[in-house]
């Protein structure tokens, strides 16, 4: 990496760190603050908040796309484990990332809010190939993998157009870890007997 890019990176992963702590609403004079930094050099990089948002969705999306890649490389795990730990999966460094903020990008930023709707969309490639694995094995029943795919992603995307986690005081991570379980495992204790 080049030190344009590490000061890039840099600014994008302060920039969400203030997510993290003060939402949406951070300020740039803030994010000047933590980066020991210049407003100046930060608009060098991103010439307002919206672009540095919009970048920082895309290394977001990236890294968990990283954090799959991981998963899949991982051949300790089976099938069934592996595509729990895709559909869960989060940044290795931003375990606790707060991505609950992004329902506040719907209002305040329609057009980053449209880019994460395309990355919720795309990026299923990896969970596609372990659904039809685990079909072949015979480890998941025979679904239809678009209905998995819609259930999926329609109920990440209400957790971004809804403030419903943040009423309830959910992470972010618990409600994924606790939808793939639902999705995987079904709701009834037992198989319902």
């Amino acid at each position: 990496m080049n030190d344009e890019n590490e000061i890039k990176v840099k600014i994008i992963e302060a920039s969400i760190d203030e997510i993290n702590e003060n939402g949406l609403k951070f300020t740039m004079d803030k994010l000047a603050k933590r980066l020991v930094m210049s407003k100046k050099t930060i608009y060098k990089y991103f010439e307002n908040k919206e672009k540095l948002l919009d970048e920082v969705v895309d290394y977001s999306f990236d890294q968990i796309q990283l954090s799959k890649k991981k998963v899949m490389r991982d051949f300790s795990l089976d099938t069934v484990e592996r595509l729990h730990k895709i559909l869960q999966a989060m940044p290795d460094r931003y375990e606790n990332l707060n991505l609950v903020q992004l329902y506040q990008l719907k209002d305040k930023y329609p057009d980053i809010y449209s880019h994460v709707e395309r990355r919720l969309e795309s990026d299923w490639e990896m969970t596609i190939k372990l659904l039809n694995q685990g079909k072949k094995e015979g480890k998941i029943m025979d679904i239809h993998i678009p209905i998995f795919k819609t259930m999926m992603s329609a109920t990440i995307e209400q957790f971004f157009k809804e403030d419903i986690l943040v009423t309830n005081k959910i992470s972010y991570k618990e409600a994924l870890m606790e939808v793939v379980n639902i999705l995987m495992n079904g709701i009834a204790v037992n198989g319902g007997k």
